[in-house]
């Protein structure tokens, strides 16, 4: 393991691991003395994190796809952990003619679905953001959210999730999931631990729905030929703006 300095935010430390460390061998020494694409990796860590602060061409530094759809997976579970510096990872493929960062794999999620705030799940913070600005990590996904380049391709991402019905297969898989789990999670239950219910799983569905709502409603809107946005997702857009200016109406609206 080494640590590269985020020199740009309020980030203490990245680390950088590997499965296989390729050090330089010292002969001298006897020793293993250093883990030799540190270098690297670390300018290419600042680099990045540097064209970010400034506003720049993220696109030049960052996967925008990648980062599109992890940032989405993390949005709609209000995973907060992408706060916390070590429950993100990068990774740079080499061989690609023109290698950028691409943001995941995903994981770390015990923090998501509102248990951030509330110490339970899909119960609070469906219309809450996933940027805390408490936490250590919250300026770099501001600069990244207020970059226009980026809501391009998140609006994009979304576009996409809706047309080919990934949020009714994911609301699908809660009721599948369920249906398959529900002795263990009774079984879990006589042996003293939490039991997970048709209840919550209903829950849990409501919760992601009302959750996709809010973040639909809240995208910024792009002309785009290519992969135009169905008319369900503007209507999602324009319910949560005529929403907003009343707090009573908005609490219908969910």
């Amino acid at each position: 393991r080494e640590k590269i300095k985020a020199v740009q935010y309020a980030v203490p430390t990245a680390e950088v691991k590997a499965l296989y460390p390729d050090y330089n061998y010292d002969i001298l020494s006897d020793e293993y003395i250093s883990f030799k694409y540190f270098e690297k990796i670390q300018n290419d860590i600042r680099t990045m994190s540097n064209v970010v602060f400034n506003g720049g061409d993220i696109e030049s530094v960052l996967d925008m796809q990648a980062l599109a759809r992890f940032y989405l997976a993390n949005d709609l579970s209000l995973n907060q952990e992408i706060n916390h510096p070590k429950s993100t990872f990068l990774f740079m493929d080499e061989s690609e003619e023109n290698p950028r960062l691409k943001f995941g794999p995903i994981w770390d999620f015990d923090w998501g679905f509102g248990y951030e705030s509330g110490k339970s799940y899909c119960y609070n913070g469906a219309t809450s953001s996933v940027i805390s600005s408490s936490m250590e990590a919250a300026a770099f996904w501001q600069d990244i959210t207020n970059n226009e380049t980026f809501r391009k391709h998140y609006y994009m991402v979304w576009t996409e999730f809706l047309q080919n019905n990934s949020m009714d297969e994911l609301l699908e898989y809660i009721d599948s999931y369920y249906n398959f789990a529900k002795n263990s999670f009774q079984n879990n239950y006589n042996y003293g631990h939490t039991n997970f219910t048709e209840s919550d799983a209903q829950r849990a569905k409501q919760w992601l729905q009302a959750r996709r709502n809010y973040l639909v409603g809240n995208l910024t809107e792009y002309n785009i030929d290519e992969n135009p946005i169905d008319e369900l997702t503007k209507i999602y857009i324009r319910i949560n703006n005529l929403c907003k200016e009343d707090e009573k109406v908005l609490e219908n609206c969910r």
